[in-house]
């Protein structure tokens, strides 16, 4: 009998070993794959638009960089106290998970929403000369800020 136990143990250590090496392998491929995604996108963004564009869009996306540290790790916590309650089916404890989940994301979303919109009357300030472009830098901080919003209202079902 604990021969039996003794094997079962080592097919699961087995099975895990192999499952962390096939994820972390496919994770390394996805990570380069995002790289090059990356990098072609810059290309293109360059070659379509102009530098200002592209200076606006980091400078944009370092701000809400700054404001999504309001999040802190949140949905590691609640995730990483998923684990036991998927693996007792306990159906009740994970709705409640994520319905918390839902909440604390939705307040972050609303707090990102707000100090980005309170950071508005500084732009200027932060861009320094303002870029020779057509388009509203307001409309186009609005747009991102917006994006960023929205991902964080919708993350709870991911």
């Amino acid at each position: 009998m604990e021969v039996i136990a003794l094997k079962k143990i080592n097919n699961n250590e087995k099975s895990r070993t192999e499952n962390v090496i096939r994820n972390s392998f496919f994770a390394l491929i996805s990570k380069f794959g995002v790289l090059i995604l990356q990098f072609i996108c810059r290309t293109i963004f360059i070659k379509v638009l102009s530098e200002e564009y592209l200076g606006l869009n980091g400078l944009f996306t370092n701000i809400l960089t700054i404001l999504s540290f309001a999040e802190l790790g949140l949905g590691n916590a609640i995730i990483y106290n998923m684990y036991k309650p998927l693996s007792d089916k306990n159906h009740k404890e994970v709705s409640k998970l994520l319905k918390l989940y839902r909440k604390s994301y939705n307040l972050v979303a609303i707090f990102i929403l707000g100090a980005g919109l309170l950071c508005i009357p500084f732009l200027k300030d932060l861009i320094g000369d303002v870029p020779n472009i057509k388009e509203s830098i307001y409309v186009i901080y609005v747009l991102f800020l917006l994006q960023s919003a929205t991902s964080y209202f919708l993350t709870y079902r991911r």
